[in-house]
């Protein structure tokens, strides 16, 4: 990280650790910060970093200082957008609640209206399912029993199941599998059940090929594996009453729980009262997201999207160098390096992360250091306690030494 990371993930984490318990620091985005609505309905990154917001008016794409909105006068096919996929082509798939596809690429919108293989599908249901398999053929189910396949060379292949797809996915025996709310199916041209056992579901995600986790219709969350055995994990409370609207599954293996009263997740995957953790419990959220910066997105329904920072916190101490564990002020030198002033009066350069005098006697000065400034000429002007200003030559190899002659006394 860089200094002024360090420092804003020292001051976030000390903010976050006074109270025990309460809420990480955030960054809410709403309308007002250009986000296309407060009713957000999911959150995506692309393969160039661009994040993406599903809302209720449109979508939002944010570079990481403003919003970029889109609309059906951008060509989007419905302003109600439930979600947002990336294909392997870099296509940007956008699922709206009236059912019609469209596609965002190379800065253009492509729909019923302005592509031909999208003008082969006509549903009248929303979107609720997006797969590419390994041979890049592209999967969609409706709400209805409508589905279809698009080929890399975009043929359009419609089909009707047996049951609505609320999940698809490829296997590890690479068949294309169907979630519907009475279980898993195979998506095959005669579209045969699969099973045992027949769970009823309201949702489910994926956690590996052959990993399904499930929200029961009896509010029981359970897990079904390859051996298609339903397990329920060791915890005590029903999930009836939690009010979940989806779950998540995050690039650090966390399941995440969305609800009407917050975010609850599992470290690393474990359902367990140890590995649980409440986030926003005041908002509705929708959906959650960890982007490759490890940032956490939390979309909501009324209160725009809201972004708790990355903390990889390195803990610097005595046993690393500090002559007092007491750190009172801190002062950015360049890019890579810290000046730090303790307690004690000692004051150390820090050059990512390491502590460059650790092995040479420090600067030491009367009284605690107070504050630090770091001006253009390279000198540091540093106040302490007993000491009203002393000028410092910065040395990085070694300490910060003062001149002879520049202390002025109180």
């Amino acid at each position: 990280m860089s200094p002024l990371q360090v420092i804003i993930a020292l001051l976030i984490f000390i903010a976050s650790c006074s109270v025990y318990g309460q809420e990480p620091a955030y960054k809410n985005y709403t309308a007002s910060d250009g986000l296309a609505s407060t009713n957000v309905y999911q959150v995506m990154q692309d393969s160039k970093g661009f994040i993406w917001f599903a809302t209720d008016n449109g979508v939002s794409r944010f570079d990481g200082s403003k919003f970029k909105n889109y609309s059906v006068s951008d060509g989007l096919s419905d302003n109600s957008v439930l979600g947002i996929k990336e294909d392997s082509k870099g296509r940007i798939w956008f699922l709206t609640a009236n059912g019609q596809l469209s596609f965002y690429l190379n800065d253009k919108i492509y729909s019923r209206t302005n592509c031909d293989f999208l003008k082969k599908i006509n549903a009248n249901a929303f979107i609720i399912s997006f797969y590419e398999d390994s041979k890049k053929n592209i999967w969609i189910g409706w709400g209805n029993t409508l589905g279809c396949e698009i080929s890399p060379s975009n043929q359009v292949k419609l089909f009707h199941s047996r049951y609505k797809s609320l999940l698809i996915w490829q296997d590890e025996s690479s068949r294309i599998m169907g979630l519907s709310t009475k279980g898993k199916f195979l998506l095959t041209d005669t579209l045969a059940t699969y099973g045992p056992p027949v769970i009823p579901c309201k949702f489910g995600i994926l956690l590996s090929k052959d990993s399904l986790l499930l929200l029961r219709a009896d509010g029981q969350l359970c897990s079904i594996g390859k051996s298609n055995k339903m397990i329920i994990p060791q915890r005590l409370t029903n999930y009836v009453d939690y009010n979940i609207s989806a779950l998540s599954f995050d690039r650090n293996k966390n399941i995440w729980l969305c609800t009407l009263n917050g975010a609850i997740e599992y470290e690393g995957g474990i359902i367990s009262r140890e590995h649980e953790h409440d986030y926003l419990k005041n908002y509705s959220i929708t959906y959650v997201f960890r982007d490759k910066d490890n940032n956490l997105w939390f979309s909501s329904n009324g209160n725009g999207v809201f972004m708790i920072p990355s903390l990889n916190i390195e803990l610097l101490d005595e046993k690393s160098g500090l002559t007092d564990n007491n750190i009172i002020s801190i002062a950015i030198i360049n890019d890579n390096e810290l000046m730090v002033g303790a307690l004690n009066g000692g004051i150390q350069v820090i050059e990512n992360g390491i502590v460059k005098n650790r092995n040479s006697p420090p600067t030491i000065l009367l009284g605690s250091i107070v504050d630090i400034k770091k001006y253009k000429d390279g000198s540091a002007y540093v106040l302490s306690k007993e000491v009203f200003m002393t000028t410092m030559t910065i040395n990085v190899n070694c300490c910060p030494t003062p001149p002879v002659g520049t202390n002025h006394y109180l």
